[in-house]
């Protein structure tokens, strides 16, 4: 069996719903003073 975990890009007004899918926030890389707001969601495999 592997254990395999995927990452996903994920932009804040999203995390909601990817969360309702099973990932979690694992690294918040929020730029306020850029405007860039976004997130590393994992998420282990279905195996």
């Amino acid at each position: 069996m592997n254990d395999i975990t995927y990452l996903m890009l994920v932009l804040h007004h999203d995390i909601p719903h990817r969360e309702a899918e099973g990932w979690r926030v694992v690294n918040d890389l929020s730029d306020c003073h850029h405007g860039h707001y976004g997130v590393i969601m994992e998420r282990d495999s279905d195996d």
